[in-house]
C-alpha cells in the first residue's frame, strides 16, 4: 500500500499532542489530564511485587493493563543475533508467541520507536549503535504493530516503517487508488467559533434513489486515505453508500489565523478541559457549530438523510473524545458515536437523555494503556447506565491499523450493504 495518508510531520504532530513522558504508574492517578504515549519501561518482573504492595482499585487497574505490555529481560542477545536479523535495515522485529524482539541501528543518536509502541527499555549490545528491546505483548499473534525507528521531528515516508501483522490478525483492507466518488474541499463559516472551517466531503458515485446516511469525521484529513478503503466496501456491497464529513482540525483546519490560540488548537475543539497556561477549551461552540451549523448545511447541500439513525460521528485519540461526548450529549443528533482509542474525555458516569440515547461502539489497544483506560471507563460507564454499548479491544498501538480496521467494521455493522444485509 503505497498511499500515505499523513505526511510525516503532520502524523508526527498529532503523536506529540496525544503523548507525554510521565513514569507510567504515576500518570493512572495523576492531576495532568492529557492522553499518555504507550510506555514501555515497567519491566513485567515487577508487576507482581508492585500490585502486591498497591492498595489504590485504580493504581491496581491501570497495572493490570500496563502488563499488557512490558518490558522483558535482553541478556541473552548477541550482537552476532542483531546484525543477522537486521540484515542492514535500521529497524526489524521477531515474534514468537507473545514475545516481541526488536534490534536497531542508532547511528549518532538514542534509539527510538514509533508509533504502534512508543518507548522502549533499550539495550546496547556492545559497538555503540546497535540495540536491543524485548517485550510481552498481549495476544501478540492477534496483534497488528507499525513501527518505525525514525525520529519524530523527521520527515516519514511508507517506507521508514516496518508493518506486521499476526498470523491471527485481521487483514489489511482493500486500497483503491482511483475513487469513482469524489472529494471535494469547502469552507462553511462558524458564527460559534467565529471564524471559517474547513471540510472535505466525500460522495459516492453509486447509490439507489434517496437520501444517504452521513458519517461525521474528526480530524478530516484522514478522509484522503479512508475513502479508498470505504469504497472497496461499498462497491462490493458490504457498506451502504454514504456521505462522509471530514472535519479538517488544528490552523489546518480554520481559514483565518488563529495562532494566537497556540500550537494545539486540535486539542482545545475536542477537549472539554482547560489545561493551565493555555487558551482555555473551545470544546462547547466547536460543538455547536458541528450540531447546528455544520450539519443542517450538509443536509441543505447534499443528499444526506435528515435521521439521526442516519448520522454517526467518529474520531480516534483525542478525536475519540471529542466523538464519545458530541454523541452523549447531543444525541439529538447524533444517533451513533464511534469513538476509537479514546484520550482525554472519557465518561466516568452517565445518565439516559429525555429523548432517544446514543448508541456507541468503543475500541482501543492493549498496547496503548492509558488509551484503553479511558476507553474502558467510558464503556462501562455507559453500559451501567443503561445505553447500548459495543466494545473491542485490540492487540495493537496507538496506530492506525486498529483504526481503519474498526471504522470499516461499524460502518458494516451499523450502515450494512445489500450483501451484508442478505448474509445475515
Amino acid at each position: 500500500m503505497a498511499f500515505w495518508h499523513h505526511t510525516g510531520a503532520a502524523f508526527a504532530a498529532l503523536l506529540t499532542a496525544c503523548s507525554t513522558a510521565p513514569t507510567p504508574l504515576a500518570a493512572a492517578g495523576s492531576t495532568d489530564v492529557r492522553p499518555r504515549s504507550v510506555e514501555i519501561s515497567l519491566p513485567c518482573a515487577d508487576h507482581a511485587a508492585r500490585r502486591l504492595e498497591e492498595t489504590n482499585p485504580i493504581q491496581l487497574a491501570m497495572l493490570d493493563l500496563l502488563a499488557n505490555a512490558c518490558a522483558l529481560p535482553t541478556d541473552d542477545l548477541t550482537l552476532a543475533e542483531a546484525e543477522a536479523t537486521l540484515a542492514g535495515k535500521a529497524l526489524a522485529l521477531t515474534a514468537e508467541g507473545n514475545t516481541l524482539t526488536l534490534f536497531q541501528i542508532a547511528e549518532s543518536r538514542e534509539p527510538s520507536l514509533c508509533c504502534s509502541l512508543q518507548r522502549a527499555n533499550w539495550r546496547d549490545l556492545g559497538d555503540g549503535r546497535t540495540y536491543a528491546a524485548r517485550f510481552h505483548l498481549k495476544d501478540l499473534q492477534s496483534g497488528m504493530l507499525k513501527l518505525t525507528a525514525k525520529p519524530l521531528d523527521q520527515e516519514w515516508v511508507e517506507d521508514d516503517f516496518i508493518l506486521w501483522r499476526g498470523p491471527d490478525a485481521p487483514g489489511e483492507p482493500i486500497f483503491k487508488p482511483d475513487l469513482e466518488g469524489t472529494l471535494s474541499d469547502h469552507t462553511l463559516y462558524s458564527p460559534e467559533l467565529g471564524e471559517t472551517r474547513k471540510l472535505i466531503i466525500y460522495q459516492p458515485s453509486r447509490r439507489e434513489e434517496g437520501r444517504l446516511p452521513t458519517l461525521y469525521l474528526a480530524d478530516g484529513d484522514d478522509l484522503h486515505f479512508l475513502a479508498r478503503i470505504i469504497e472497496p466496501l461499498i462497491d462490493a456491497g458490504e457498506i451502504a453508500p454514504l456521505l462522509i464529513v471530514g472535519m479538517r482540525s488544528g490552523q489546518e483546519g480554520i481559514v483565518e489565523d488563529r495562532s494566537e490560540l497556540g500550537r494545539d488548537i486540535r486539542s482545545l475543539d475536542y477537549l472539554a478541559v482547560d489545561f493551565p497556561g493555555e487558551a482555555p477549551s473551545r470544546f462547547e461552540p466547536y460543538l455547536a457549530f458541528v450540531a447546528d451549523t455544520l450539519v443542517p448545511w450538509v443536509e441543505e447541500t447534499f443528499p444526506a438523510a435528515p435521521d439521526r439513525q442516519m448520522r454517526a460521528v467518529s474520531g480516534k485519540s483525542n478525536g475519540g473524545g471529542f466523538s464519545l461526548n458530541a454523541s452523549y450529549r447531543r444525541p439529538d443528533v447524533f444517533g451513533h458515536a464511534w469513538p476509537m482509542s479514546i484520550g482525554v474525555g472519557e465518561i466516568k458516569t452517565a445518565t439516559l437523555p429525555e429523548g432517544e440515547p446514543a448508541r456507541f461502539r468503543i475500541s482501543a489497544g492493549y498496547y496503548e494503556p492509558y488509551f484503553l483506560r479511558a476507553s474502558r471507563v467510558s464503556a462501562q460507564a455507559l453500559h451501567d447506565a443503561g445505553y447500548s454499548v459495543d466494545t473491542h479491544w485490540y492487540a495493537a498501538g496507538h496506530m492506525t491499523d486498529q483504526w481503519h480496521h474498526r471504522l470499516l467494521e461499524n460502518l458494516k455493522s451499523v450502515f450494512p450493504g445489500p450483501a451484508s444485509a442478505s448474509a445475515e
